[in-house]
């Protein structure tokens, strides 16, 4: 953590205690020792117990324990859940359907990479939650099993027809 990165006081207005933040933290993410959560953040050992001293938790930390939106990409990648992998192995596939011109046309890289990279992030979150929908619409379907078939539908469906 760095020291321009905004944090929550406790004190201001619908804010969450460091106690209260670090707690809704550890269970959203199913872990229960403070090291352990500084591990699943991808932080150091200790940072979770100078949140506590000093009664202030970075402010992107404190919307994720209130609930709030955050991606996978808040973690290292050995911290992502089975679907989050998964679902990156498809939000590259969408990004090159959409933008894979870029690869082989240096003029397009110019004029499309930027808005290419800087989309990557919604595009793994809308596969995020369509990988796991689909497990859901399979009774519990494995995550590879889902992949597969919302690739099939997507791509080669899409092939086939053109």
């Amino acid at each position: 953590m760095s020291d321009d990165d905004p944090s929550s006081p406790a004190g201001s207005p619908g804010a969450l205690s460091a106690v209260e933040a670090i707690d809704r933290l550890k269970a959203r993410l199913g872990v229960a020792t403070d090291v352990e959560l500084a591990e699943r953040l991808s932080l150091g050992r200790s940072t979770v117990a100078s949140w506590r001293k000093r009664d202030q938790v970075p402010a992107r930390f404190v919307e994720a324990a209130k609930g709030g939106q955050w991606g996978a990409f808040s973690f290292a990648y050995e911290h992502w859940t089975e679907i989050e992998k998964r679902a990156m192995q498809l939000a590259l596939l969408r990004l090159m359907w959409r933008h894979g011109r870029i690869a082989t046309d240096y003029r397009a890289f110019l004029e499309e990479g930027g808005m290419a990279a800087a989309s990557l992030w919604k595009i793994h979150a809308e596969a995020t939650r369509d990988l796991a929908a689909e497990v859901d619409r399979r009774d519990g379907a494995d995550s590879l099993t889902a992949l597969q078939l919302l690739v099939y539908r997507e791509f080669d469906a899409q092939k086939d027809g053109a």
